[in-house]
């Protein structure tokens, strides 16, 4: 039974990754660069780590070393490359959405609080009780088709917030809504 002192190294796919290895070797420009592709390849040909070290003029902890980073760069190189940091990975919306979308909700509750005077059903006075907080997030929920969380709606609020008014709190939406209002 073969134990893992037997076994240096098994990649998943070792033709491939020799292969590329190979290519490595032809397409190297500088002596590090061929060096760290030699490491990898000499121990599939059956040298050992000493004597692939001794072949090198390097340690055995070196080629060791080698080995990994030029695996690792092998598989990061196959790899489809994953998105920059920073940025805005998991948006609900696009950012030139966010702003008219604002608008849309600022317009709803204006809309709510005119027509809430006309009409007093039961409806329109717990819809008057919400907050306006509560409005963002129920329509942002409408709109993505699934419930999104306060922070969420909070998140929105101060983003856009932050462009619209000088020295942003949550309570200027309410402030704009109702200046809105009586335009």
């Amino acid at each position: 039974m073969p134990t893992s002192r037997d076994r240096q190294e098994a990649p998943a796919e070792p033709d491939t990754r020799l292969s590329l290895a190979h290519n490595r070797v032809k397409q190297a420009r500088t002596e590090a660069e061929l060096r760290q592709a030699l490491a990898f390849i000499l121990p599939f040909h059956g040298l050992s780590q000493k004597v692939t070290a001794n072949a090198l003029g390097r340690s055995a902890s070196w080629v060791a070393t080698a080995r990994q980073r030029f695996a690792k760069q092998l598989i990061d190189d196959t790899q489809p490359k994953s998105q920059p940091h920073g940025g805005r990975r998991n948006q609900l919306l696009r950012e030139e959405d966010e702003g008219p979308f604002m608008d849309e909700v600022c317009e709803f509750y204006i809309k709510l609080r005119t027509d809430s005077r006309a009409s007093y059903t039961r409806q329109h006075y717990e819809d008057l009780q919400v907050r306006f907080e509560e409005h963002v997030r129920r329509m942002l929920g409408k709109r993505l088709g699934r419930q999104v969380s306060r922070a969420s709606a909070y998140n929105l609020m101060a983003r856009v917030g932050k462009q619209r008014f000088f020295n942003y709190k949550a309570w200027n939406w309410h402030e704009h809504c109702r200046k809105s209002f009586y335009r």
